[in-house]
């Protein structure tokens, strides 16, 4: 009877022994029992590609047309980041803002559209800025609750390092600015810088007032 009981043991801790030793595997907790539910692996990103976008689809020209609703957003759109696409932009914005069915495929045009055209300027830009590697003058215009905040500076190529966002992070630091003041800031600078330096004069205004449904 001791030698059959010692067996027994000797089973069970050999059982343990095994358990422990259980493949721990995305489907697997630690010690090898399986999971009812399995989480999706987190999207893969690319190069953060940030471009700044301001849309607006007029519900008169859609169609069938909808005059009454006219949808108007300003946004930094990361082109690297494909967790996200313009269509689920698009499907999402108007559900949450109960927009009309054909407002979704033309807010993800509209999006598509503005995106390629800005990564076709900076790829241009890029390549003058290879043939001539001299700052260029830039300037832009801010407006958020009545304030209004504007600038001009030189802007060395390819922002030698230094990106819009952190810019006006910077300025924002040193002048004490509220935050909305501060992404307008970098959304003019932003816009301004991805079609070349010195384009043209950049200008953020309070983002419009959705009409009411």
């Amino acid at each position: 009877e001791r030698h059959v009981r010692a067996a027994e043991a000797h089973t069970a801790a050999q059982a343990a022994i095994k358990a422990a030793q259980a493949s721990c595997t995305p489907a697997h907790n630690s010690l090898g029992l399986p999971l009812e539910e399995r989480l999706p692996p987190p999207p893969l990103l690319g190069a953060e590609r940030l471009v700044a976008v301001r849309l607006r689809v007029d519900g008169a020209a859609l169609s069938p047309p909808h005059p009454e609703a006219v949808f108007e957003d300003e946004l930094l759109w990361n082109a690297g980041d494909t967790s996200l696409s313009p269509s689920d932009f698009a499907a999402r914005a108007a559900e949450e803002l109960s927009l009309p069915p054909p407002f979704a495929a033309a807010i993800a045009a509209e999006l598509t559209a503005q995106v390629a055209a800005a990564e076709k300027a900076a790829r241009a830009a890029a390549k003058a800025a290879a043939a001539d590697a001299s700052p260029v003058e830039v300037r832009w215009q801010a407006h958020r609750r009545g304030l209004e905040l504007s600038d001009r500076l030189l802007w060395p190529p390819g922002g030698g390092g230094l990106t819009p966002e952190e810019y006006a992070r910077q300025m924002a630091r040193e002048l004490r600015l509220p935050p909305d003041l501060q992404a307008a800031a970098a959304l003019a600078l932003r816009r301004e810088t991805q079609g070349g330096a010195g384009a043209g004069t950049a200008a953020e205004s309070d983002p419009p007032v959705r009409p009411e449904r």
